[in-house]
């Protein structure tokens, strides 16, 4: 009966031990996922870096002439030249005379009226030698006063008056004879030229139009929000900041600079913008040509512009998707996770500009954690350095 017993133990110890063999295998991979679940996970993270920089408001528009001015006769006749620079895209200066009308009953209109002149001038002089002659014959006759009429008062007005009539004929003759040539108000470019060699003309008949091309002009829209970035010099938000424009000429990106010089003062119905205006001086560079490497910017090209706003004593630029919450998530020195409060100074598309209590050179995370809880331990897979399209690997600190 024992020696039955002592078998039966045997037989069960040794099911048991085959059992724990055969479990063995598969219970250690869920205690390796244990282990593996209960390890900090691995996380990417950016140095952040502070600087002073100027904020950048963006904007955009066409480039225009500050002036754009008819050239309209104010005679009538035929015209009898034309400058070859008259025509549209043509450089013209100031005083260069573009167009002639036939001037002969010009310059005989100044020949009469310079005749009616000279006539009324010794008509006076008669007339004063009458009034002498009165004067003496009538002392010689009486004592009295004599008489404004008796004077010949009323003729010498008369002659008088017809000598200034003949002046101002003169004077009009003169001005009708120089406005037959035309001339060029300021250095422009002629945009357009509307009447041909030998066209008669009347006064008042637009002959073409002329561009001022000493200073172009960039209506800029902002919106409100974007106002508040721009520093006022006390003559109103942005008068005064320099203005950075882009474009492409000849295949190439171009940049040229300008300056705000004024706000219109008005919001735009529809798209609730108000606008800025910069000029650029000197846009087709015809003060001083060919000594410019800059290109010319022309009347209509559509610009890009980066205007320069406040100054920020300490200030980073950060991807937007970093910032959750009014927060940024850094790695500490600690290798934990923590949340550092910053502030959103400016959005510009994909980035922001932030200040906060950070330091230069602070980690912050890039890596999406699923479950973060702040204090929780992490690991540093690698640094990327942002903005310079690589990545170091870093260290991995367990």
């Amino acid at each position: 009966m024992i020696y039955r017993h002592k078998t039966l133990w045997a037989v069960a110890l040794l099911g048991l031990g085959v059992l724990a063999l055969w479990l063995l295998p598969s219970l250690q991979p869920e205690a390796e996922k244990m282990q593996e679940a209960e390890a900090p996970p691995f996380v990417t993270a950016t140095p952040i870096a502070f600087s002073s920089m100027h904020l950048m408001v963006s904007s955009y528009g066409f480039v225009q002439p500050r002036y754009e001015t008819d050239i309209v006769s104010q005679v009538q006749g035929n015209i009898v030249y034309l400058s070859p620079k008259f025509m549209r895209g043509g450089l013209v200066k100031k005083g260069e005379v573009l167009v002639k009308i036939d001037d002969r009953d010009y310059q005989s209109l100044l020949v009469e009226a310079e005749a009616d002149l000279a006539k009324a001038q010794a008509d006076l002089a008669l007339e004063l030698a009458r009034s002498k002659v009165a004067k003496a014959e009538w002392e010689n006759i009486t004592n009295k006063k004599p008489s404004s009429l008796g004077l010949r008062h009323p003729q010498l007005a008369h002659e008088m008056a017809r000598l200034r009539g003949s002046e101002a004929l003169l004077s009009r003759a003169r001005n009708n004879l120089l406005r037959t040539k035309i001339s060029a108000p300021f250095d422009g470019l002629v945009a357009n030229r509307a009447q041909g060699l030998g066209a008669y003309v009347g006064a008042g008949t637009v002959l073409g139009t002329v561009m001022s091309t000493d200073v172009a002009e960039v209506r800029l829209p902002l919106a409100g929000k974007n106002l508040k970035h721009l520093a006022d010099s006390g003559r109103g938000a942005g008068i005064g900041a320099e203005v950075t424009l882009a474009s492409e000429f000849l295949g190439e990106s171009v940049t040229w600079r300008g300056e705000v010089v004024r706000e219109e003062g008005l919001i735009d119905r529809k798209s609730r913008m108000s606008y800025l205006v910069a000029e650029i001086a000197d846009p087709y560079k015809t003060a001083n040509p060919g000594e410019s490497a800059v290109a010319p910017l022309r009347f209509g090209t559509y610009v890009n512009a980066k205007i320069q706003g406040v100054f920020l004593e300490k200030a980073a630029v950060v991807p937007e998707h970093l910032v959750r919450d009014g927060r940024i998530a850094i790695m500490s020195k600690s290798e934990t996770l923590e949340y550092i409060p910053v502030e959103v100074v400016k959005r510009d598309g994909d980035r922001v500009v932030i200040n906060g209590d950070l330091q230069n050179g602070d980690l912050m995370i890039t890596t999406a954690l699923s479950y973060p809880v702040e204090g929780m331990r992490l690991r540093l897979l690698e640094v990327g350095y942002d903005g310079s399209g690589t990545r170091a690997v870093g260290q991995n600190l367990q």
